[in-house]
């Protein structure tokens, strides 16, 4: 079974057409129904992209977080220093990114790491199973107590 994050899998139920006595297929020509069909296949393809690059976002950006260096920035042209209270209003200024929505990200980088060819994986298999949303409640959970829940 693959993950909606990082395993795209066609879905079973995208054989909607076949069933020949639908309205869907009542009023559609065979014609209609392929360029529906493969224009849902392409929202399915782009979902997953946009879903993929959602934690490979969080996995750069944790990156940054650890390395500390977003705390004291410095404009080269003028010398000012800015200061961050937090890495969320870091991101707020440098991004645009809400608070929540850094978090988020942040979050999902937690199950996640870099493999040798730059992909990304599971930190433990046992999380390949959990959507996006359950990550992000998880993640809280201090990782000993993680162990108990199941997706």
């Amino acid at each position: 079974m693959g993950n909606e994050l990082l395993d795209y899998k066609k879905q079973a139920n995208f054989d909607f057409f076949k069933f020949g006595g639908s309205m869907i297929s009542g009023h559609l020509s065979e014609s209609a129904q392929a360029t529906l069909k493969r224009d849902c296949e392409k929202v399915l393809e782009t979902a997953h992209k946009t879903v993929r690059n959602f934690c490979e976002l969080g996995v750069q950006l944790e990156k940054i977080y650890e390395e500390g260096r977003w705390k004291h920035v410095i404009n080269p042209e003028d010398g000012m220093r800015f200061n961050y209270s937090s890495f969320e209003k870091f991101c707020e200024y440098a991004f645009g990114f809400s608070g929540t929505r850094t978090s988020n990200l942040l979050s999902l980088a937690k199950f996640l790491i870099e493999d040798e060819n730059g992909g990304l994986k599971f930190v433990k298999e046992r999380y390949e199973d959990f959507s996006t949303s359950q990550l992000i409640e998880l993640a809280p959970v201090d990782s000993l107590n993680r162990n108990y829940f199941t997706a």
